[in-house]
């Protein structure tokens, strides 16, 4: 029953915890009231998995009861904090074992990993938050939106930019109506990806020996199984078809997040490859430049994003720009009828240009 009543407790907190905005799903509690710690799951220990872990440890609202990773020697550091804490190789042994002890978990893998893990969760009742993207694919998306739904669930995907100072901002800016009437806007990741070194790949890799702790058969989860290679390895998957999201699975979310949720733009109903530079089977392009048409709503005309990444594929730049700057590596530039404004990403603010 206390683990049911800390569960419902969740659920019902879930939209007031604005207190702790990377973490939703945590409880914002009152002065008075019990601070009880939630019991917790770290799933993905190294790299963004690692830095989310620590970000959830540092709330002080949580015990870490278990620690899964595919390379269990990656846990290390988080069991040195929380040595009562059972280590795991396999998110599903987990669940088996432990389901109805854990409260939440976090989900910093693979692209391709984050559904197989985040159903489980959800359908055990443990809430999750999943680091961008969602996960791999649009209907993977659709499939565990309707899961939260039909479990009453809480699944928080995790993005930066969205938990700052920025989103509020914009926000702001759109509620004053300081922007308005956007009909273009141009984002872009212009430096270099881990697979551009790597060329016109033919084929995949040639197997690699493997580290002696690894279990491949979970890391490759629901996607294709290949053989063991550093290129798909600590975070090299990001550049193929079967694991990753290229550039703008990994900096589009971080982009353009405050754009699209506050100008209600929705779906596209045209999404177009305008540049694949360097296109084969295997790995992302070179470059890309991906155009996203959305129809008017909400009382807001018709606007276009137009995606640019590639080292050398950089987006125009506007006219409103002072002498000797340049719209940022990673950023974006709003037009609209009236103002122009220029950002970063993440939580890097925008500003109208030129200044004056």
């Amino acid at each position: 029953m206390d683990q049911l009543k800390r569960r419902t407790f969740l659920k019902s907190t879930t939209a007031a915890a604005v207190s702790l905005p990377l973490f939703n799903f945590l409880p914002s509690y009152a002065e008075g009231e019990s601070k009880e710690k939630l019991n917790f799951a770290i799933i993905g220990c190294t790299q963004q998995g690692g830095n989310i872990a620590k970000g959830a440890i540092g709330t002080g609202m949580i015990n870490v009861v278990a620690i899964c990773d595919v390379m269990p020697s990656r846990a290390e550091k988080f069991k040195q904090q929380y040595p009562d804490a059972k280590i795991y190789d396999d998110f599903r042994k987990m669940f088996d074992e432990m389901g109805d002890k854990i409260d939440a978990c976090t989900v910093g893998v693979p692209d391709h990993a984050h559904f197989p893990i985040a159903m489980r969760a959800i359908k055990e009742g443990v809430a999750v938050y999943v680091e961008k993207p969602l996960a791999h694919t649009f209907e993977e998306c659709q499939l565990l939106i309707e899961a939260e739904k039909k479990y009453n669930a809480v699944c928080q995907m995790g993005n930066q930019g969205h938990s700052g100072s920025q989103r509020l901002q914009f926000k702001t800016w759109v509620e004053e109506g300081i922007i308005k009437n956007v009909r273009r806007v141009d984002a872009c990741m212009n430096k270099g990806r881990r697979w551009h070194p790597w060329g016109n790949v033919k084929a995949f890799p040639e197997a690699e020996p493997m580290p002696q702790d690894m279990n491949w058969d979970v890391w490759a989860g629901t996607a294709p199984k290949h053989n063991y290679s550093k290129r798909f390895d600590n975070g090299n998957w990001r550049g193929w078809y079967d694991y990753g999201n290229g550039a703008f699975g990994d900096w589009g979310p971080h982009t353009l997040d405050s754009i699209h949720r506050f100008l209600k733009l929705g779906m596209p109903f045209e999404v177009r490859a305008d540049k694949l530079e360097g296109q084969n089977n295997f790995i992302y392009p070179m470059a890309t430049t991906i155009a996203f048409e959305f129809a008017e709503r909400c009382g807001m005309p018709a606007m276009t994003i137009n995606w640019y990444d590639g080292v050398q594929n950089q987006p125009p730049q506007p006219k409103e720009l002072p002498e000797g700057t340049k719209v940022p590596a990673c950023g974006k530039v709003i037009y609209s009828d009236d103002l122009v404004f220029m950002g970063g990403t993440h939580s890097s603010p925008i500003r109208i240009i030129p200044e004056e």
